[in-house]
C-alpha cells in the first residue's frame, strides 16, 4: 500500500488530530477547530475514493467530489442539508471556507463554528461507516498487483 496512504490510515485511526480540535476549541480558536475536522473529512474522503480506484494511486486533491459518487449519494439522502454545509458548492460550505481559514486567516465566532462542526462531524462520522479496514486495503492492493 503507498505511503500516503498508510500516513492516512494514521491520521484516521490517530486520535490525535481530535485532542488538538478539542485544545484549538477550548481557547477559543474556532477556525482551527474546523480545519482540524476538515483534515479527517479529507483524508476519510482520499482513502474511500482510493479502494475504489487504487489501480489511480491515491488522490492528490479532492477533484472527484461528486454527489453522485455513490459514497456521498448515501449520505446526501441521508441529510442533504448536512450534506452541503460541508461539501456543498456554495462559498459558505465548509469545503470552501476551509480556503478562507487557509489562505486568508479567516476567524470564526463561535456561532459560526457551531453550525458547521455539528454538520462536520455527522459528516466524518457518516464516512468513517464506509471505511474499510486498512487490511482490506492491504488485500486488495495484492490483488491487484498479481
Amino acid at each position: 500500500m503507498l505511503t500516503r496512504a498508510y500516513q492516512a490510515f494514521k491520521v484516521v485511526k490517530n486520535n490525535e488530530l481530535n485532542k488538538r480540535r478539542l485544545a484549538q476549541h477550548s481557547i477559543g480558536d474556532y477556525s482551527l477547530s474546523l480545519l482540524l475536522i476538515w483534515i479527517e473529512i479529507e483524508t476519510i474522503l482520499k482513502l474511500l475514493r482510493y479502494y475504489e480506484k487504487m489501480a489511480n494511486g491515491y488522490p492528490n486533491n479532492l477533484s472527484f467530489i461528486n454527489r453522485n459518487w455513490l459514497v456521498l449519494k448515501n449520505i446526501y439522502n441521508a441529510n442533504n442539508n448536512k450534506y452541503e454545509l460541508v461539501l456543498g458548492h456554495k462559498s459558505t460550505s465548509l469545503r470552501k471556507i476551509r480556503n478562507e481559514i487557509v489562505h486568508n486567516g479567516l476567524i470564526m465566532s463561535k456561532d459560526e463554528h457551531n453550525k458547521y462542526y455539528e454538520a462536520a462531524k455527522w459528516m466524518r462520522d457518516m464516512l468513517l461507516e464506509q471505511l474499510q479496514p486498512q487490511e482490506v486495503y492491504l488485500s486488495r492492493r495484492r490483488r491487484l498487483k498479481n
